[in-house]
């Protein structure tokens, strides 16, 4: 077994993991976010503002990476053809992994490796002499998307981290001023 079937086979199931992380990171903000401000509602005559804003915010962020990492957890669960449609692709190398001796289709090949036209109605079907056939394998077309576009996924990527850890220090920050206006009082 070669390392890119090896990688196929368990790539799927290193994305659910990953997501899965995201969402359980997503919970934790927004529970630290939400329990901050339940707790010191009370105190909100009392507090500055930013207290108030700190927690907000967590809980915003802690919102948008649940439901983004959410999406993609359910996404590689259900084997979403979007990938297959957004970048005009069909199978890993090329259309003709389908037609491998252990693949059940018969010559068929999954409807979303031809392109229709708009419109298109009735019972069609996709083998390798339908016009309209995505010839490309989405690995290569994949890894051509990300080396192209490799500089926004690092900053996007990066700006996750940071938000993240600017919610980690946020945190520190209102304990330690919360402690402060406590011995204060």
């Amino acid at each position: 077994m070669d390392c890119n079937s090896i990688l196929r086979k368990y790539s799927r199931y290193v994305l659910i993991i990953f997501n899965f992380l995201f969402v359980l990171t997503g919970v934790v903000i927004l529970s630290v976010g939400a329990s901050v401000k339940a707790y010191y509602h009370e105190y909100v005559s009392f507090l500055n503002n930013k207290y108030i804003y700190a927690s907000d915010l967590l809980i915003i962020i802690g919102v948008i990476i649940f439901l983004i990492a959410f999406f993609g957890c359910c996404g590689a669960l259900k084997e979403n053809a979007c990938m297959t449609l957004t970048f005009n692709c069909c199978g890993v190398n090329n259309y003709t992994d389908w037609q491998k001796p252990n693949s059940s289709t018969h010559g068929e090949l999954p409807i979303t490796c031809c392109q229709f036209p708009a419109g298109a109605t009735g019972n069609v079907s996709c083998n390798a002499a339908t016009t309209g056939l995505r010839k490309e394998g989405c690995l290569e077309v994949f890894t051509d998307y990300i080396e192209g576009h490799a500089v926004t996924i690092e900053s996007v990527g990066l700006t996750l981290a940071l938000i993240q850890l600017l919610g980690i220090i946020l945190s520190c920050y209102l304990s330690k001023q919360i402690k402060s206006d406590y011995e204060t009082v």
